[in-house]
């Protein structure tokens, strides 16, 4: 934070005025800056201490036992849980502040909001009688009063239709304000949503989708059990059934026709580009202007969601309507690696660091929002939510180029399918491109302008000015050029070294995507329309746009590897390719390339010899009996794809073992490797639980001696002995895991330890 202080001092030390003047901005507004984040560094302090323990003064226990004062020994006390750090919208470093926390995977909550969840102004209404500091209801008599007198609202004016207030944006903050259940259920009573009841089983957890009414006559609480909460909600009506075992869980609201008219479009954007361009606003024609990922999650006290964390590499946003929630919260790192893949909890009162001793090293951090208050997750925190009250809330997921990297690492994972992730991209590139183009239009019909009248270009301050919205796209723009390029460059090394299997991988399945169901487009063209869009924004003020440069990689360059593509020719007829023009290679058994690239150990399998055919099934039983007693250096031929090779053994192991097939190499560099070796794909690189190892997934795995990273596709499991080898790789030393089946002969055996017994063995 105060890294931050220091660069909106340096930042804001010289200001340009209107006319171009430097000024020495006054000390006053440097001063105020640095109040605001002190304020909120106070605040975080504040919030902090009120978790902590005093510690006691005196010895604890008899004489007998007496216990140091000095710590807190109860186990459950060794659990750190962190303050969130709350900032309001309005201090001007709230961008550079929730960024960097975005990007550290800090969760941070924003204050002084208000127009979020603009919708719910309908079913909100305002105490009556604030002076005896307790909200009261109007009684039964006085609504019939007003009904028998012919009002058109019994229940008193919405915060929308207040005469004094109708253009006032909605400010959650209000403690006066309270739900009012029949506004809300004949504004949206008749739309189906899912509903689970507590304690619900994540595999299935929506039991039915039933009319909101219903829901709210089933599980809402009456006047009668409000409690003395302010940010407990209240229907003036009494409700006479209470069941509150049902919890609406997860509404997708812009997926309903008449959702999506009633409450889209009703969020004011966060100020100050808090956040960037929303790129998911331009996926579905359904939702123009919005983004479809906006949900309502409603319940009455103690409804909670269990541990989890939403795949896609979005950040999720929550703002209670009205209640509080409370919040837990595991960095995106920390819940594989300390939590155990989840099988460790939070709860203070399960806390248990034999069975789970790393959890104590677990980013934790705990904190109870309520309504004016919006909850910023960064992509991939781990997150369970409990209502401390009866809570409404406002849920929606964002992207941007903060999150963009995250996001298209999810599309390759293809871990969130149903985001559509390649659509969402050329939508949004589509967009803001016309978007641009507009200004670049508007820019060259003044320079046209300048020309007819035959007089020189002079732009005012106003023309040469670029309006936040222009300048959100074109960041935007620019962000998204370097993901499109990237989509663009994996797919094409995907099918030059992986051939037909570059369909069958996870993301996007080709180098074109189909835009709205049927235009199909190819990233590679897409990456030049941004620059040629860029490029002509760039200079859309001059009489004569230079040339755009050629930006177009090129041989080893065009996939980024350390080397280029063998020049090849494929015969899918006779299944096989041709490499510089003599060099005849079967192709793999699906008729995919094992070659790709000019290395040396690619040129050297074309020297190695073929392999024999298939043993016979008394041959195969008595080289199973050979490998069986196989020892730390003992001699075997080992067959790789099409070749085999002499080798020499390194080390026998039982275990379970992937088979792997690397991302940007071809089937050449498909091998085993035990399953301790594989890390998950994410940001923590936690080990894989075996039953999360199945075939498609994409693994990390851990090669040769200084663990180098490669991203792999999973092709199979199973629990066998595996031998690293050292194969003589034509003058060459290469070390890989091999099962036995890949063991075609024996040889060579002296006296040493059997790495299946341990014993010394002729």
């Amino acid at each position: 934070t105060m890294e931050a202080m220091v660069a909106a001092i340096e930042d804001r030390n010289t200001v340009l005025s209107t006319d171009s003047s430097p000024k020495r901005e006054p000390v006053s507004a440097v001063a105020a800056i640095i109040s605001e984040t002190m304020e909120a560094m106070v605040a975080a302090i504040e919030d902090k201490s009120s978790h902590e323990v005093e510690t006691p003064m005196m010895p604890k226990g008899n004489d007998d036992a007496i216990e140091d004062p000095n710590w807190e020994w109860n186990e459950a006390k060794q659990m750190k849980y962190r303050p969130v750090l709350r900032i309001s919208v309005h201090n001007s470093l709230a961008k550079h502040i929730v960024t960097e926390a975005r990007m550290s995977g800090t969760p941070v909550v924003l204050t002084g909001h208000v127009g979020w969840a603009g919708f719910a102004s309908r079913w909100l209404r305002r105490r009556e009688d604030q002076d005896e500091g307790e909200a009261r209801l109007r009684s039964d008599g006085e609504e019939e009063e007003k009904k028998v007198e012919g009002d058109d609202d019994m229940r008193g004016s919405s915060v929308a239709n207040s005469a004094d207030k109708k253009d006032e944006l909605l400010d959650l903050s209000d403690p006066s304000l309270y739900l009012d259940v029949d506004a809300m259920a004949d504004d949206i009573g008749q739309e189906e949503v899912p509903v689970v009841k507590k304690g619900y089983d994540d595999t299935e957890p929506i039991l039915a989708r039933i009319p909101l009414r219903t829901f709210l006559d089933a599980s809402w609480p009456s006047v009668d059990n409000q409690g003395d909460s302010k940010s407990a909600s209240a229907s003036p009506s009494a409700r006479q059934n209470h069941h509150p075992s049902l919890y609406l869980h997860q509404w997708q609201f812009p997926l309903s026709e008449t959702g999506e008219a009633k409450l889209c479009r009703q969020s004011k954007a966060l100020p100050n580009s808090i956040f960037g361009e929303d790129l998911y606003k331009y996926w579905l024609d359904r939702c123009p202007g919005d983004c479809p990922l906006q949900y309502l999650f409603m319940g009455n006290e103690e409804t909670m969601s269990k541990m989890h964390k939403d795949p896609g590499g979005l950040a999720i946003s929550i703002a209670p309507i009205v209640g509080e929630k409370e919040c837990v919260l595991v960095h995106r790192d920390d819940g594989n690696a300390c939590l155990y893949h989840l099988e460790a909890t939070v709860d203070p009162d399960s806390i248990d660091f034999d069975a789970y001793p790393l959890l104590s090293y677990a980013r934790v951090w705990r904190t109870t929002i309520k309504p004016g208050e919006i909850l910023i997750m960064p992509q991939g925190t781990y997150h369970q939510c409990r209502n401390v009250t009866p809570c409404l809330s406002y849920s929606r997921f964002h992207l941007d180029a903060v999150n963009l990297r995250s996001f298209l690492q999810s599309m390759f994972d293809g871990d969130a399918a149903e985001l559509s992730q390649d659509e969402v991209i050329w939508n949004a590139v589509d967009a803001l491109m016309k978007k641009v183009d507009k200004v670049t239009d508007a820019g060259q019909e003044i320079v046209k302008e300048s020309l007819r009248a035959g007089t020189s270009l002079i732009l005012s301050p106003d023309q040469m000015k670029v309006s936040e919205d222009v300048t959100s796209a074109v960041d935007a723009l620019r962000s998204l050029r370097h993901i499109v390029r990237e989509t663009a460059r994996k797919l094409d090394l995907r099918e030059a070294v992986k051939g037909s299997k570059a369909d069958r991988m996870p993301g996007p399945s080709s180098q074109t995507a189909k835009i709205d169901g049927s235009k199909e487009q190819v990233w590679s063209v897409m990456v030049e329309d941004i620059d040629y869009c860029l490029h002509e924004f760039r200079y859309r003020f001059s009489k004569n746009v230079p040339k755009l440069p050629n930006r177009r990689a090129r041989g080893k360059k065009r996939f980024a590897m350390s080397a280029p593509l063998m020049r090849a020719k494929r015969d899918d007829a006779a299944n096989i390719t041709v490499y510089n023009g003599y060099q005849r290679i079967e192709n793999d058994d699906e008729g995919d390339p094992i070659l790709s690239f000019s290395t040396n150990l690619e040129r050297g399998y074309t020297l190695l010899s073929r392999a024999p055919p298939g043993l016979t099934e008394s041959d195969r039983k008595d080289l199973d009996a050979d490998i069986s007693s196989l020892s730390v250096g003992d001699e075997i031929t080992v067959q790789v794809q099409k070749k085999m090779c002499q080798a020499s053994v390194l080390e026998a192991r039982k275990c379970y073992a992937a088979y792997l097939s690397y991302e940007d190499y071809p089937a050449l560099y498909d091998e085993f490797l035990p399953c301790d070796l594989l890390r998950d794909t994410r940001e923590n690189k936690s080990d894989v639980p075996l039953d999360q190892l199945k075939p498609g997934k994409v693994v990390i795995g851990l090669v040769g001696e200084k663990r180098d990273e490669y991203r792999g596709i999973v092709q199979s499991v199973k629990c066998c002995t595996l031998y690293k080898t050292q194969l003589n790789w034509r003058g060459d030393k290469i070390e890989r895991w091999v099962d036995s089946k890949s063991i075609i002969a024996v040889g060579g055996r002296k006296k040493r330890t059997n790495v299946n017994t341990g014993k010394d063995e002729d």
